[in-house]
């Protein structure tokens, strides 16, 4: 007999289910919501979600799951993005903005202050992308039961809040996913549809919703320190990148309280954890086994897909303790943050490539000064009439193709890039002609 997942939306403490535009939604709205989806959607086995707001993003995900089909979760909402995935996939569905901007809908016709649902554990629940280590976005498939069981852990070794969720990170990816959705589900805790960025759209959406957790990254919590707004100690957590020691001792002599860090990835789930105040070296959480493989990181885990149920071998460099705690060295591949998110220098030259008449393109990441953005990148293109050529048609070239954070701040269009004589572009070579060139910021 197949396992199934089961839990329950609506709780006895009278909290809602969700917040929209900072309105409480009812168990028995986001029921008639998910039903109301339900409804709508066809025969196909996939559903694209690809709409901003958490709460349409829950109704269409547990409308997709109830209705035993797959919810593709698109690496970004770029036309070139969502065109491929219509391609790829037989589709029931598209749960988009326009469309989430309906819900909630008509009020429900039975007051239900509670309701349970259950869904296979082997169910194909998601399909979502990497950020693309070799520079194109890899599919990774995880089962109802990879997503579910993390969640309940997470729910279980942590004391939350009994209070709303807010995250400024996207549920389209691993970390917002997890933690902006299948733990206010699996934990009884409301989540918040909006996703605010701005510090001062922030404090408006904490005092319109009264959420005590949020959930972030760490150049929003930068930002956070140095902007005039004045939070009430929440609960924080941070993943995406990793949280300098200065920002993490400023919060918490500001705020009292640690920001918790969590490690993972697209493949893995959360891997492990910490409060580095108080203990520097990263702790797996349950369930989760570790190895080195040289000095990478390798994770045995239940949350993984089923494709790596053996293993999966991370591009992280590790320094593994006896007690199973362990440090983090830096990352072994070409793959840099900014903003919190990891850009492939490989996909940025290669989509400056495909600029028509470019021959040769380099892409390089430096320290920002700015404290949203972790790093700058930086582009240098060979073009046959470099003097001829519009960095704004080259820009706009790449915005049509890239997210906005992997679009490089600062481009050159010289005759010919600098390199030696192993084809190598030295990087003193490579900042001078940003030194020394004409530049445009973005």
């Amino acid at each position: 007999m197949e396992t199934h997942c089961e839990w329950q939306f609506g709780a006895d403490d009278g909290l809602a289910v969700a917040y929209s535009r900072g309105r409480p939604i009812s168990a028995a709205q986001f029921r008639a919501d998910v039903e109301h989806c339900m409804a709508t959607l066809g025969d196909a086995p996939d559903v694209l979600v690809n709409c901003e707001g958490r709460y349409g993003f829950s109704v269409a995900l547990l409308a997709a799951w109830l209705s035993g089909k797959t919810a593709i979760l698109p690496p970004n909402t770029s036309d070139q993005a969502l065109r491929a995935i219509r391609e790829q996939y037989p589709l029931a569905g598209e749960c988009d903005t326009q469309w989430a901007c309906t819900l909630p809908g008509p009020a429900p016709t039975q007051a239900t202050t509670r309701w349970a649902v259950a869904v296979p554990g082997t169910h194909l629940g998601v399909r979502l992308y990497t950020s693309g280590s070799t520079g194109t976005p890899v599919v990774v498939a995880k089962s109802v039961a990879n997503l579910v069981d993390e969640a309940r852990t997470l729910a279980r070794i942590i004391d939350w809040p009994r209070a709303p969720v807010i995250g400024s990170v996207a549920p389209q990816h691993m970390y917002g996913l997890t933690f902006t959705v299948m733990l206010p589900w699996l934990a009884g805790l409301p989540w918040v549809d909006e996703s605010p960025r701005f510090e001062g759209d922030l404090a408006d959406v904490l005092a319109r919703t009264g959420a005590r957790t949020l959930i972030s990254i760490p150049a929003h919590y930068r930002a956070l320190l140095a902007s005039s707004v004045d939070l009430d100690p929440i609960h924080c957590v941070s993943a995406a990148a990793a949280l300098d020691s200065a920002t993490a001792g400023a919060w918490e002599t500001r705020y009292g309280q640690a920001i918790l860090e969590i490690y993972g990835s697209t493949e893995t789930g959360v891997i492990a954890m910490r409060r580095q105040c108080h203990d520097p070296r990263w702790r797996a959480i349950a369930g989760v086994d570790l190895s080195v493989d040289g000095d990478l990181l390798k994770v045995r885990s239940p949350y993984v897909g089923r494709d790596w149920a053996q293993g999966f071998q991370t591009a992280d460099r590790v320094a593994l303790h006896a007690d199973a705690s362990f440090d983090l060295l830096g990352r072994a591949d070409s793959i840099v943050k900014v903003a919190g998110k990891r850009v492939s220098l490989a996909a940025v030259e290669r989509c400056l490539m495909t600029y028509p008449g470019v021959s040769d393109a380099v892409a390089v990441a430096i320290a920002s000064p700015a404290l949203v953005r972790d790093q700058l990148i930086l582009a240098a293109v060979a073009h046959p009439a470099a003097e001829r050529v519009e960095i704004s048609d080259i820009r706009r070239h790449l915005v049509d193709r890239l997210e906005s954070v992997a679009v490089p701040r600062r481009i050159v269009v010289v005759e010919r890039i600098p390199r030696n004589a192993n084809g190598k572009a030295p990087r003193a070579d490579l900042m001078a002609l940003f030194g020394g060139l004409e530049t445009h910021d973005a």
